[in-house]
Order: structure tokens, then sequence, then C-alpha cells
């Protein structure tokens, strides 16, 4: 019995502490069972996510796409089922190509999708990629089938440690209307190559409107190395679009490019003059233009239309298909454009038509004023692309290297263009016949701005552009002769529906604010007549701010100011050891010693 009960009393101890039930055979005790959360699930369209250094990190698909997405931003996106969808950066490459035909080894900063390096290694470069994010590049290769090389890092940092200089560096930016960050920076773009004697350029994609701010935003010199700039875009005129960049220590040049669907943007162009352009379907590097501007052939026996401009190089088309053979007929058989370049010289006054068209004022501008101008449309296609800055003292150490187009002898773009229609041609000797009508015109529109009676001023000038437009057609509102005088009437008639006072500060202001609005340079604009309506508008405002001066009082301090500027910056173009100049010298001098410390107002005094 008394072994009995001690098996017993064994029993029931080993019972109480395993908690009365023993563990089943091959599940471990609970406390040896680790407790984790269970992992969010992904949204439906997700595929992937990570926590990068920028922001969460997706692979989604979705709308037909699949896409690669940082903090909400796409930086690629696939369509599905479609692996031969054309790519965006398509015609950059083709530009980088056509400019450096020998150029090996590429940097792609930024992986994306990957599609973009994977396009850069199928035109023959040696590809080397970038990437700051590990995640990207894990998503690129699971996801988007890159097979390429690809390294965790900075551009900048790789470039450093890699301690070598690429024939080309790809940069992107996804973020629209936003350059790339690389060639916003002088550091960067020096890293990046661009020195004394390199070749290496550096490409740029973004998407948004063609805009002059984009050469402000790019650093012209990096130690007195000019930074060569070439923009180009997908689109059609001011559109949100593809747009591209080129920059290089040394020129860019496209000489007989092959299949370039991405034109040369110009900033230089302004708007009025601006070619309308189509796409042509089912041909990427053909537009449909209508183009008007200086007709003239050159010696290699071709007709040319150059369109006014005023940067440098030239903006040229070369004319071709059964058309153009009347139109050169048409053309004045004893008149010849002049040899003189200057905008303002007596000789391009009076033998060409740049008082219609205007253009030219750059200094290394190609715009040959022409006793002819002509509208014409077609389908045209980029010839050349030729840098101006190839022909300058500073390139030379570029040019065996660099291909060039005799037809740009000055640099800039040439595009061949079939003509099959010519719905515009004016000559200089019909301009001769009703040139005196319209500027007596304009000479009673001046006459009524000295008398500051704005309204009979207001009436001839509306009788100008109506004249005008009856003569000259349906292209005359391409014509810097009417952009200029439209510009004045619009301010003259803005004046008036503010009742503009007739004296004093008024007067002076109102006359002011037409003057500076309006843009009008007494060498670099177009038209005569706009120019001596704007020196109307000149006296007017010296008048009414003297004015001001005798009466005293509040306005007198401010009219001080602003009579100080007119006066020292003198758009009239008084000679400064004229009797005239010293005069003016002298009324400088008084206006400062009346109200000293007074400091130039820029602009003139608003309503």
């Amino acid at each position: 019995m008394g072994r009995e009960r001690l098996a017993i009393l064994a029993l029931a101890l080993v019972s109480a502490c395993c908690g009365g039930n023993p563990p089943a055979r091959g599940v471990p005790a609970a406390s040896s069972v680790p407790v984790r959360p269970a992992a969010p699930a992904l949204p439906p369209f997700v595929l992937a996510e990570a926590q990068g250094k920028q922001g969460i990190i997706r692979v989604e698909q979705r709308d037909g796409q699949r896409l690669l997405t940082i903090d909400g931003v796409t930086r690629g996106a696939v369509p599905i089922g479609k692996s031969d969808a054309a790519l965006p950066v398509a015609p950059l490459l083709a530009v980088i190509r056509g400019a450096r035909p020998k150029a090996k080894t590429a940097l792609v900063i930024g992986l994306g999708t990957g599609r973009a390096a994977a396009a850069v290694a199928a035109q023959g470069f040696e590809v080397e990629v970038a990437e700051p994010e590990s995640a990207v590049i894990d998503f690129a290769r699971r996801f988007f089938d890159y097979k390429g090389h690809a390294a965790e890092s900075d551009g900048r940092e790789y470039v450093a440690r890699a301690n070598k200089t690429y024939d080309v560096v790809l940069v992107e930016s996804f973020v629209e209307g936003e350059l790339p960050a690389e060639i916003r920076d002088e550091k960067a773009l020096g890293a990046l190559g661009i020195r004394q004697g390199s070749f290496t350029v550096i490409a740029a994609r973004w998407v948004g409107r063609p805009d002059p701010s984009t050469r402000e935003a790019v650093p012209r010199y990096l130690d007195k190395v000019p930074v060569i700039l070439q923009t180009y875009g997908a689109g059609i005129g001011d559109e949100p679009q593809d747009l591209y960049a080129t920059l290089s220590a040394a020129p860019m040049n496209l000489v007989h490019p092959q299949g370039i669907s991405a034109w040369p943007v110009s900033f230089a162009t302004p708007a009025h003059a601006r070619p309308t352009e189509s796409i042509v379907p089912g041909s990427p590097a053909s537009r449909r233009v209508t183009v008007l501007g200086y007709l003239w052939p050159r010696f290699d026996g071709s007709l040319y239309i150059d369109l006014p401009h005023s940067d440098d190089g030239a903006l040229r088309y070369r004319l071709s298909g059964p058309k153009v053979t009347a139109l050169e007929r048409s053309m004045p058989c004893c008149e010849r454009p002049p040899e003189d370049r200057v905008v303002f010289s007596s000789q391009v006054k009076k033998l060409s038509l740049r008082e219609l068209l205007g253009g030219g004022a750059a200094e290394w501008a190609d715009v040959p004023f022409s006793p002819m101008i002509a509208a014409v449309t077609g389908t045209a296609t980029v010839a050349a692309v030729v840098q101006p800055k190839t022909f300058r003292a500073e390139a030379e150490v570029y040019r065996k290297e660099v291909p060039t187009d005799e037809r740009l002898p000055m640099g800039g773009v040439l595009y061949d263009l079939v003509v099959d229609d010519v719905p515009f041609s004016f000559e200089r000797k019909a301009w001769n016949k009703i040139k005196g009508a319209l500027t007596a015109m304009a000479t009673r529109a001046a006459a009524a701005i000295d008398a500051r009676d704005f309204a009979v001023a207001e009436k001839n000038l509306a009788e100008y552009l109506k004249t005008l437009e009856s003569d000259l057609g349906p292209f005359t509102a391409r014509m810097a002769i009417h952009a200029e005088n439209a510009r004045i009437l619009s301010l003259l008639r803005t004046e008036n529906a503010r009742g503009t006072g007739r004296t004093g500060l008024s007067a002076g202001a109102a006359c002011d604010r037409v003057a500076v609005g309006a843009h009008i340079h007494v060498e670099d604009s177009a038209s005569d007549d706009a120019k001596a309506l704007t020196a109307a508008l000149e006296r007017c405002a010296r008048r009414g701010y003297r004015e001001a001066l005798q009466k005293g009082g509040d306005g007198a301090s401010l009219a001080a100011a602003r009579l100080r500027k007119l006066l020292k910056y003198d758009w009239l173009g008084v000679q400064p050891q004229s009797p005239a100049g010293k005069k003016l010298d002298a009324e400088i001098t008084a206006i400062e010693r009346k109200y000293p410390g007074t400091p130039y107002l820029d602009e003139p005094p608003t309503p």
C-alpha cells in the first residue's frame, strides 16, 4: 500500500505542474512560440511596397499599365503586354546618337523601371546605372525584367568613386514643369563632365511647356567654359509635352539626322511670328507647317525662307516641290538683299522688308533681310542643327571633331520643307506704294499724343492697323509691324478707359506706361512708325513729369524720381556732347540738387 500511495502522489504532482494536461506530441509549449503582428495587406492594385529614402516605393498595376512610383510620383510605366511600346526617352537617344556617333559609354542616373537604361544599351552604349534606392533596383529586376547594371548610389558620388568620364550622362525629372536638378546646378554639371576639352553630353528629359526660363535655369558658364544648351520638344507649340535638353562644353551638331521626332525649340521667335505646326500621322519625324519669312535664293540653287528672330544663328527652311518653281519666278529680278546685316542701317531700311517682319537683332543672328517675304505651307523635317558657338573663338578646340553644314554658316536650325501651297507673297515695291499713307496716319497719332489728345491718337492708330490688315491680308497679324503697333493701341485704349488726365503727373505717367509696356526698342524693333509713336510717348511723359515738378506738392518727388531715370537712360538718343545732351545733363543735375538722395524709379507710377 505504501508504494501505491507514493505513485499516486507523484502522478498528481506532475499533473499539477503541467497545468492539468500534458502537451500534445509535436507541439511546443505555448511559452516558446514568438508572437508576430500580421503584415498589413497591400491594396489590390499594389504588387509590392517598400519604405525608401525618398518615400514609399511601390509597384502598381492599374489602367492597363504597371507603374513604379516613389512618394506618389510615377517614375516609370510599362503598358501591360506591350513591351515594345515607345519610350518617352527614345527621341532624346536619337539626338544623342546623331550628335555623338562615336560615343561608347553612358551613365544613367536614376533607374526607374530600367527601360531607359535598357534603351541606351540597345543603342550600343556600355551602360552603368546609379540609383540611390535599393528597393527600386530590386523592383526593376523582379517586376520589370531589368537585367543590366545597377549600383545603389547617388549620381555624383558614383562618378567620383568611378573616377572616369562618360560620353553620355542621362538624367530625368518626374515632376511636371521641373527641370532635372543636375542640369540646374553648377557643381553637378562640373562633376558630371562639363569642362574644357570634354565632349561629354549631359542629356535630360522632363515634362512641361517650352519656356524661355529653361535657358535662365541652366548655368551659362562653368569656370569660363561655355555650357552649350540645345532644347528639343516632342509636342506642338506651347502644349505640355516631353522636353529634352542636351548640354556640353563641345558643340552638339546634327547633320543629316535620321528620324528626329523631337524638334529643336526656339525661344527667340516672337509669339506672333511662330510657325503653325501639326503632327503628321504615321510620320513622327515630320510636321505640317505654315511659315512666314524672308524669301531668298542661295548659291546652291535652292530657295530658302528664313524666320525673323533675335537669337544667334538661323531658323531656315530649304524649299522644294512643284509650287516652288512658280514662287521663284515671282521674285523681283532686279532687287537684291542688302549686304549689310546691321538692323538699323540705311541699306536694310531701303532695300529689305525688315520693317514688316523684324528680327536679326542679336550679334550672331543670321537673318537675311530680303526684299521679298512669303508664307508657305508643306511638310517639314529637321535637316541640320548647328550650334552657333561652333564658329566662335572659344570653340576652336572642337571644330575638327564636330561636323557642320555649310548652309548654316553661323549656326542654327535647317529644315527641309516640301511646299504644297503658297498662300501669301509680298515684295518691297508693293510696300513702297502703301507705306506713305500708313506713315501719315502714324504721324497724326503721334501729333495727338504730343497734344495729349489720347482719343484722337487711338482713333488714328486703329485706322492704321485696319489699313495695314486690308493691304497685307490675313498674314498681317504674324508681322512685327502689326504686333508692335497693336501693343501701343491696346495700351492707349487702357489709358483712355481710365479717363487719364491731360496735365501733370497723371498725363506723364499714362504716356510712360504705354511707352514702357509696348516694349519698342529704338534700334531692334521693326516698325519706324511704332518708334515714332514711342518717341511721342516719351516726350509726353517727360513733359508731364516736368509740370509736376513745377507744381510741387505730393507728386513732385515721385515725378523727380521717374524723370531722373528717363533722362539718365535716354530713349530719344540725344548725343551726350551735343547742345541738347549738355542741356539734358544740366537738368539731371538740377533734379539731384533739389531732391538729393532720391533713387531712380525704375517703372512708371501706377494708376
